[in-house]
């Protein structure tokens, strides 16, 4: 190095912190793409979908199938879900839910039919959005954490439209978000005994890091 030289020689470098760029991604559940009967329980990234049963004083678990929205025999409100849905469920309500859950002996445990949605995440979560169809009200939720918990919940409605004469079926899109990503599965079903079809559900896998190469000395 030369004395009086405009600019000063380091010899090593001042050591930077690694930097991450986080960012959240979402993984979207639509049943549209599927032929009507097919399969869509292991289809989607980062979750297993589910219907769930009462039966012999427990919860049994069969696979989801997509179903045709429109046509001949079918709900036409169904139609403002798009091609097609990922079934129709429908609870007493979720308090007998949880009762039975506790306590399989309760009478309500078989005297309603309880036919759920499980969304089962790989990877615990603070945000599903869901649309869905539901006679004079709106679905009905009820989360778990990792330990099998009950997470509380925000839910948020938007209606989507209104439908009007013997069958006042309304199309909602329900947003469900916790204060922490706790939510392991999530319990979806229309409640007193009406049928809710659901379908195209967003949900926000965890933030991924990126990370920042240090600078070469």
């Amino acid at each position: 190095m030369t004395n009086g030289s405009p600019w000063v020689a380091v010899s090593a470098l001042i050591g930077l912190m690694a930097t991450s760029a986080a960012h959240a991604d979402y993984t979207t559940i639509d049943a549209d793409p599927y032929a009507p009967g097919t399969d869509v329980s292991n289809v989607f990234e980062g979750v297993t979908l589910s219907h769930l049963t009462w039966a012999s004083g427990t919860y049994q678990s069969t696979p989801v199938h997509s179903a045709s929205c429109g046509g001949s025999g079918t709900n036409p409100f169904c139609n403002s879900l798009g091609l097609a849905h990922l079934g129709s469920f429908t609870v007493d309500n979720m308090t007998t839910v949880q009762t039975c859950l506790v306590d399989p002996r309760y009478a309500g445990c078989s005297s309603a039919a309880q036919h759920i949605l499980e969304l089962s995440f790989d990877t615990e979560t603070d945000f599903i959005q869901f649309d869905a169809t539901y006679r004079n009200n709106n679905p009905a939720v009820l989360a778990f954490d990792a330990a099998g918990n009950v997470v509380t919940l925000t839910t948020q409605v938007t209606y989507l439209l209104n439908f009007t004469g013997s069958n006042l079926f309304g199309h909602q899109l329900l947003t469900v978000t916790s204060a922490t990503a706790n939510i392991k599965r999530l319990w979806i079903a229309g409640d007193s005994a009406r049928s809710s079809m659901v379908n195209i559900v967003h949900f926000q896998r965890p933030a991924t890091t990126c990370p920042v190469e240090e600078p070469l000395e």
